[in-house]
């Protein structure tokens, strides 16, 4: 398994804002039994997320 780094381009986001989107990543996860979610990073003033997970491949 390999490790990737998915870069999302987000905007502004207020804290509840990321909050959400963090529950909604990790009820989702549960569609992709493959998939391990290590770690994310909010880079409020880049505007972006950048979340570290473990997968068989990129799709």
């Amino acid at each position: 398994m390999g490790l990737y780094k998915v870069r999302r381009v987000v905007g502004e986001l207020a804290q509840d804002e990321v909050d959400a989107a963090a529950l909604r990543s990790i009820w989702c996860l549960s569609d992709y039994p493959n998939v391990t979610w290590h770690h994310s990073m909010w880079d409020k003033e880049a505007g972006e997320i950048i979340c570290l997970y473990e997968a068989p491949n990129e799709e």
